[in-house]
Parts: structure tokens; C-alpha cells; sequence
């Protein structure tokens, strides 16, 4: 396992198959210092539970506290201790998710989470080969539903390239 300096180590889950871990939330939650959690792209179904302090979406829509770009929107050095982001990673250009990632490393401060669930294109091509998904599924998991402007798959990632990434932006993968 990589390993950064202790002041500065950050984690991801293994997001590619989508392991969300919930109990970290409750873990959070029941520190005796106020920990502050962001949710990333989740538009009008930002926060059902109130599991979240901050909402951050590309669209003006109920529930969203910040409007902007992940890779463009600044919030000072260790705000956050967790950061979820679903389905929003590969709406993102290459180079978009290397600078959001960056500075979702920014923001997350010291032994901080980061959460992302993102499809995996290997899975996803070994479910079409095996029928277990349409062809139709497999190419909006590639290209995006693209019912609105911002709605599209730019970059897809595998478990591989994922890790690759988010290991270059500074993460240790627990």
C-alpha cells in the first residue's frame, strides 16, 4: 500500500465497485468534533437522509448550497472530513477529474474520506458480453443519459485507471 506523509493522508474507497461505506458516515457522526461533510453532484436528490452539510452541483436546483464546477469551485484547505461524489466523476474531461481530484485532496482534511462511486467500464463490458446488461445500458453508462447539457460521460474509468488517478492526486487507497 502507498503511503503519504501522516499529516496529509487522505483515503478513497474502492469506488470503482461501488463499496460505499455507510457505517464511516455513523463513525463521523459520533466523533465528538463537528465533522463536515460534502456531497458532490447529487442535484435534486442531494441530501434525502441529512447525511451531508454542503451540496455542491453544476445545476441551480433545490438542495444545492454551492453552484459550480467540481474542478472549478474553491473552498479553503482541510474544510471537509468526507467527501461523497456519485455519478459525477465521469462527466468530467481526463484532465477535468485529475484537477477536481486534486482539490478534492485540498479540501479534505487530515485522514479525511473520500467516497466516489463511478461505473467500471471492465465490469460493465464484461456484464454486455455476458447479456447481463442491454447494449442501451452499457452505452448511457458510457456516453451519459445526455438529457441535459452537463449530462454526458466524458471519461470512464476503470477500477485500474481510477486507482491511477486518484493515487496521483496525493490519495492512499485503504
Amino acid at each position: 500500500a502507498l503511503k503519504t506523509l501522516p499529516e496529509i493522508q487522505r483515503r478513497v474507497c474502492d469506488s470503482c465497485h461501488r463499496t460505499l461505506l455507510f457505517e464511516g458516515i455513523e463513525l463521523l457522526e459520533s466523533e465528538e468534533r463537528k465533522q463536515v461533510r460534502l456531497s458532490i453532484g447529487q442535484g435534486p436528490d442531494a441530501d434525502l437522509e441529512g447525511a451531508y452539510d454542503v451540496h455542491l452541483d453544476i445545476r441551480p436546483v433545490p438542495g444545492i448550497d454551492v453552484v459550480g464546477a467540481w474542478q472549478d469551485v474553491v473552498f479553503p484547505r482541510d474544510s471537509f472530513s468526507y467527501i461523497f461524489s456519485s455519478q459525477t466523476l465521469e462527466h468530467l474531461s481526463r484532465a477535468d477529474q485529475a484537477q477536481a481530484l486534486r482539490k478534492a485532496y485540498f479540501w479534505l482534511e487530515p485522514g479525511g474520506v473520500l467516497d466516489i462511486w463511478t461505473p467500471d467500464l471492465e465490469q460493465q463490458v464484461e456484464w454486455v458480453i455476458a447479456h447481463e446488461i442491454t447494449w442501451e445500458w452499457f452505452q448511457q453508462v458510457c456516453y451519459g443519459e445526455q438529457d441535459y447539457p452537463a449530462n454526458t460521460h466524458l471519461w470512464v474509468h476503470t477500477k485500474a485507471s481510477l486507482d491511477a488517478m486518484v493515487i496521483a492526486a496525493g490519495f492512499v487507497i485503504d
